[in-house]
């Protein structure tokens, strides 16, 4: 995924997250914008499929969606996430796809920060076909299933506080159609790693 840089005062936003302190593993905490009202159900298999990829890395997730505010707290990473387009399965004309990254996170001077932009029209374009003139239930699910692991890619960078990229169809630089369509996708032990220390 592509780098870009920060925009002036973006992190003057940056809020503490929420946590809850008897977890048995300690929270990533997603600060979610939409453009537009996401579709309900392929969110909950976004979430779903976001868990099960951290898990393995010892994190849990918990979602804030705007305008909802993060409450304080110790110990959780905060992520600020813009979802922009339309996070649905009714696939964006070609011209409403202008960009040709999936997710980025933002650097300012090299130094890499909580905030993650998700193209949501760019996806669901990628997807294809495998997403049009199928039964709206699996649709939902595959659509869910790679807005979460373009959001893994770069919470990747963001845990492991690092801009480089892994060997894993997750990490490498480019996700693919293929890596967002297929039935089960995972950081390896080399990604883990990176993510622990």
């Amino acid at each position: 995924m592509r780098i870009c840089s920060l925009f002036g005062g973006l992190a003057a936003v940056l809020l503490a997250g929420v946590c809850w302190p008897h977890d048995p593993l300690p929270s990533v905490v997603l600060f979610a914008h939409f453009e537009t009202s996401p579709d309900k159900k392929a969110l909950w298999h976004m979430q779903q499929e976001l868990d099960s990829i951290l898990a393995p890395a010892g994190f849990k997730t918990a979602w804030v969606i705007a305008p909802e505010i993060p409450a304080t707290c110790r110990d959780c990473h905060l992520t600020n996430i813009r979802f922009l387009g339309r996070c649905d399965i009714k696939r964006p004309a070609r011209e409403l796809v202008s960009a040709n990254w999936l997710g980025r996170t933002i650097t300012s001077e090299g130094e890499l920060f909580p905030f993650v932009e998700v193209n949501c029209n760019r996806i669901e374009w990628l997807l294809g076909i495998a997403i049009e003139d199928r039964q709206p239930a699996w649709s939902e699910q595959v659509l869910g299933r790679a807005f979460a692991r373009v959001l893994a890619h770069e919470l990747y960078h963001v845990l492991a506080n690092t801009k480089g990229h892994g060997a894993s169809l997750l990490t490498r630089k480019q996700l693919s159609r293929e890596a967002l369509l297929a039935q089960h996708l995972s950081f390896d032990m080399e990604d883990i790693a990176r993510i622990r220390r």
